[in-house]
């Protein structure tokens, strides 16, 4: 049997393309590296290369090292199977237990081999050579996946798309060569339909309705190398239903592509596109539906446009709309954009548009900051006045309306005035309303009306600045996860900033954090808010934060008239005195009283500058903090031990003026005899990273909440190496631009930890990242690891997917048993484990034993135990114990799946706000996310778990990334039928 399987093993291999540079010729396994095995075209290649191709690796020996395990001794290991015969790599493809002479692929199953040695693939049986080839050693076929979607495109056409190939031929210069067949297999490859430079997608045209077709499409390199894959997909073109129904046909593309964020209160630029209604409405930007006319429409627009006239297009980032989805939502556009079938024919031969002698009136209301519209009905000639709807346009001075964009808002039905909300003090407005009917045609009158809108004597928080956050900030910056602690839907929190320092300078919005944020493309800061824009702040918006913070930043109207012409500083004798706060980790920093001319002492506020040494202090830079207003006194603490500091503190008064002294106090904090994790490390964690980990959702289950957490570390293996802080992949990510695992940490910095805070955590960690103080003084002095006799047994867990893991316990000349720890690593191929990299599991204190639970069917684990010692060292045993997770006939959603899913995923993707939308907590979340059942490549959850580009890949917080064998499980679920539990009902 082993015989015949690579027998069959053998017609792969001109599928069997790589592009790396070390393909060296080989005879057996052993003669390749690590990872590789022998392919049956005696080149080695990576045996993930091998099953891309569609290979079989066998189970019944490996190599190691250049040693073979597993055959008898007149056999040799080759692609995991004990072949028989000379070591000559050939195989015995006709079963008569000789190995075939030279190597050749067998094609015909005669025995002999296809002769020529050219690599050609015999693709029809028929033992003639086709045109493909697997390349040489010296140049290589590209390595292409083939097509990976036929969709109908009306009823004459398939549009077919694939991934770029990979070879040294640039991607644009790669040729695709498409074949067409009116039977599965039956393509002839020697006639192309279609030939494609550079492209991922063919439009394939002249097809009869209601066929099916096969489509197979190979790549070609500019040496004129066409690799072999037979990836065949099947399409049947059809004509266009005669009405596209709202709910059967739109409604359906926008669940799958477009509600995950366009739904709910929170609904980006307040677009609901999760009914009818909400799509007709629009949002913030605009009228989204001119019914009609799709070219008119902004919704069809950004989901059609790469540049569209209104911020990006959509869905963000992609992947974007097929082009039949987009064309299915254009002709409903041009249809009429009705709700249901059937539609009125007539609807849009009207091509009259409405009478109307335009805006009658404008009017100011109360408040100042609204104006009231008023007109005349419309006529028209098909439309009812009930049924017609008028599109402002607003300007800022008269003549200058864009009718070209998108109107600023249009009315419901049959409206006869509007209000214009969020007017600024101080501009003038001008308006111009045209009215437009069913059919989408709008008059063209240029009847304009316009008002100043007088200056306010106060702007007023809550009736004019407050809705401005709550329109497009609050849905993020509230709550208690609010992005850098900054939070705007009250006063209080504007006031108060966020860690970036002080947001709001009053009298100063030049100063202000927060308006250089919302005005600015480069602020000093980050990047411009919002986040999601464009669209930002209208301009009009962006003066109305201008005139608050510059009239003071007042709570309410009416304020001090006056609070911002005061330009004198107050008059401030600076830092009177520093000395060490009763924890020894901090200073209490004291001054008396400033006077200002305008502002009480008691409203008079303090910024203090820190530096870590005389002089050095940034007054360019937002302070270090700021004290409570009339405060005579501060405490600083989480300083670091041995370190020292100096400050200078300066009085600011209500109109934003600071003095300038610089009256510098400094003090060295005296080291301490021993790093305190209560009292010196938990505070950094609880400052900068326990709003993210802790709690049932902690991102890679990692808990930074307390001495265990941290100790235990996370997904990504121990966290914390004791006496080594540079092992320790916490105190890498804390400190490291660029770790080794994932980004820096906080990720919503910079900020990031100061200097003073990393060195903290890296002393604790060299001292011996002990629970409390005092600690074992020599806990760091022991250099030797333990005796341990590694792994005792590995078993297939109770659940069937996972692994209970067994030793001995080792022994340690300084650390008692009960102390030790266990670190498992592990591979998915003997002999594969990275012991420089992170332990997949670490051990309790003194346990003999762990699970290793999350495992996928069919995948074969191997496993390796180290002990590690109280100082960090671990020993260097290689005992392996190998297994292979028995396969399931139906691979079940909520063990299988879900327990993926919130091993990886839903630290992020569950709760109120999960990105783009995205609830991965659930089935029905998963569904939601443009899963397709039976289509793993058309389903977005799965080619973003396998996107190449690393920005795009999920785990966002990867690598590392999800294991190819989890990768696969979700990949056999989708194609299974994506059903909810076991027994499914398949495909």
């Amino acid at each position: 049997m082993r015989r015949v399987l690579l027998a069959v093993l053998s017609l792969l291999a001109p599928a069997g393309c790589s592009c790396g540079s070390e393909a060296e010729v080989c005879a057996r396994d052993a003669d390749c590296g690590e990872g590789q095995v022998c392919f049956i075209d005696d080149r080695c290649l990576p045996r993930g290369a091998v099953l891309r191709a569609g290979g079989t690796i066998g189970e019944e020996c490996t190599a190691q090292g250049h040693t073979e395990f597993g055959c008898r001794d007149d056999e040799v290991c080759r692609m995991g199977y004990c072949v028989g015969g000379e070591a000559d790599g050939d195989a015995d493809s006709d079963g008569d237990g000789a190995a075939d002479s030279d190597g050749d692929v067998d094609s015909d199953g005669d025995g002999d081999g296809d002769g020529d040695g050219d690599g050609d693939a015999d693709a029809d049986g028929d033992g003639d050579a086709e045109p493909c080839t697997s390349g040489s050693l010296e140049n290589m076929a590209p390595l292409f996946g083939g097509v990976t979607s036929a969709v109908a495109d009306g009823e004459t056409a398939v549009i077919l798309s694939w991934l770029d190939a990979a070879d040294e031929t640039l991607p644009e210069q790669i040729d695709y060569l498409v074949f067409v067949a009116a039977g599965p297999g039956g393509q002839d490859f020697n006639r192309p339909e279609l030939v494609l430079t550079g492209a991922t997608e063919g439009r394939v045209e002249g097809l009869t309705s209601g066929t099916t077709y096969y489509f197979v499409v190979r790549a070609r390199d500019e040496d004129g190398q066409i690799e072999c894959n037979q990836v065949e997909l099947a399409a049947t073109p059809e004509p266009p239903p005669d009405c596209i129904d709202y709910q059967t046909m739109v409604q359906t593309i926008f669940d799958g592509h477009c509600i995950a964020c366009h739904s709910g209160a929170d609904a980006p630029r307040n677009l609901h596109l999760d009914s009818y209604d909400g799509v007709l409405t629009g949002g913030l930007t605009g009228n989204e539906i001119v019914p009609c006319q799709p070219d008119a429409s902004l919704l069809y627009m950004k989901i059609s446009m790469n540049s569209p006239p209104v911020g990006e297009r959509m869905p963000r980032g992609g992947p974007y709309l097929t082009d039949p989805e987009i064309a299915t939502i254009r002709s409903w556009i041009e249809q009429g954009a009705s709700n249901a079938c059937p539609t009125d024919a007539q609807r849009c031969s009207d091509t009259t548009p409405p009478q109307f002698g335009g805006v009658e009136t404008a009017t100011l209301t109360q408040s100042g900051v609204s104006a009231d519209l008023c007109w005349s009905p419309a006529t028209d000639d098909t439309s009812a006045q009930a049924e017609i709807v008028y599109d402002v346009y607003r300007a800022t001075a008269p003549g200058f309306e864009d009718f070209a964009g998108p109107p600023e808002l249009t009315t419901s039905a049959g409206a006869a005035c509007v209000s214009a909300e969020g007017l600024t003090p101080g501009q003038r407005y001008c308006w111009v309303v045209r009215a437009r009917d069913a059919a989408g045609n709008r008059d063209a009158n240029v009847v304009e009306t316009c008002v100043d809108v007088p200056l306010a004597d106060c702007t007023d928080f809550d009736t004019m600045v407050r809705p401005l956050f709550d329109a497009n900030c609050t849905r993020c910056h509230s709550g208690p996860d609010a992005p850098q602690e900054l939070r705007l839907d009250s006063y209080e929190g504007v006031m108060a900033g966020g860690l970036t320092g002080n947001e709001i300078v009053a009298c100063q919005p030049g100063s202000s954090l927060l308006y250089q944020k919302i005005s600015m493309d480069d602020p000093p800061v980050g990047v411009r808010m919002p986040r999601d824009g464009p669209p930002y702040l209208s301009a009009a918006e962006i003066d109305l934060v201008w005139s608050w913070i510059d009239e003071g930043a007042q709570a309410a109207c009416p304020g001090d008239p006056g609070a911002c012409s005061d330009s004198t500083p107050p008059a401030f004798g600076g830092l009177q005195g520093a000395a060490l706060s009763a924890t020894g980790l901090g200073a209490d920093l004291c001054w008396n009283a400033a006077a200002d001319e305008t502002t009480t002492a008691d409203a008079i506020v303090y910024d203090v500058y820190q530096s870590l040494g005389p002089g050095a202090e940034d007054y360019a830079a937002p302070p270090t903090l700021t004290s409570l207003p009339g405060a005579e006194c501060v405490s600083h603490e989480g300083l670091t031990p041995g370190q020292e500091y100096c400050w200078v503190v300066r009085a600011r008064d209500a109109a934003g003026n600071r003095d300038a002294n610089a009256v510098e106090e400094c003090l060295t904090v005296p080291a301490a005899d021993c790093t305190d994790y209560a009292s010196m490390v938990q505070p950094i964690f609880d400052a900068n990273c326990t709003r993210c980990h802790s709690g049932p959702n902690a991102p890679r289950d990692l808990h930074l909440d307390g001495y265990a957490g941290v100790m235990a570390g996370g997904m990504t293996g121990s966290e914390v190496v004791a006496c080594q802080s540079g092992s320790s992949l916490l105190y890498q990510k804390v400190s490291m631009d660029d770790p080794p695992v994932g980004v820096r940490m906080p990720r919503d910095g910079p900020p990031y930890m100061s200097l003073a805070q990393i060195s903290t955590i890296q002393a604790w960690i060299d001292e011996g990242a002990q629970q409390a103080c005092p600690g074992n003084p020599g806990a760091c002095n022991d250099a030797t690891p333990p005796s341990f006799l590694g792994l005792v047994s590995a078993d297939v867990s109770a659940s069937g997917l996972g692994a209970d893991l067994c030793w001995d316990p080792a022994t340690d000349e300084s650390t008692p048993e009960d102390e030790l720890v266990y670190d498992v690593f592990l591979a998915t191929a003997p002999g594969d484990e990275d012991f420089a990299g992170s332990a997949r599991v670490t051990s309790a204190a003194g346990a003999t034993c762990v699970g290793v639970e999350g495992l996928t069917p069919t995948q074969e684990y191997c496993f390796v135990v180290r002990a590690r010692d109280a100082a960090g060292n671990r020993d260097a045993n290689i005992v392996e114990m190998c297994l292979e997770i028995p396969d399931v006939a139906c691979v079940d959603y909520e063990t299988m799946v879900q327990s993926i899913f919130d091993a990886e995923c839903i630290h992020c993707h569950s709760g109120n706000s999960p990105p783009k939308g995205v609830h991965l907590d659930t089935y029905q979340g998963a569904m939601d996310d443009d899963t397709e059942p039976c289509r793993s490549d058309n389903s977005k959850i799965y080619r973003r778990i396998t996107e190449e580009d690393p920005d795009d890949r999920m785990p966002y917080d990867g690598p590392p990334w999800l294991l190819g064998s989890q990768i696969d499980l979700i990949r056999r679920w989708i194609d299974d039928g994506a059903w909810p539990s076991c027994p499914n009902g398949g495909c």
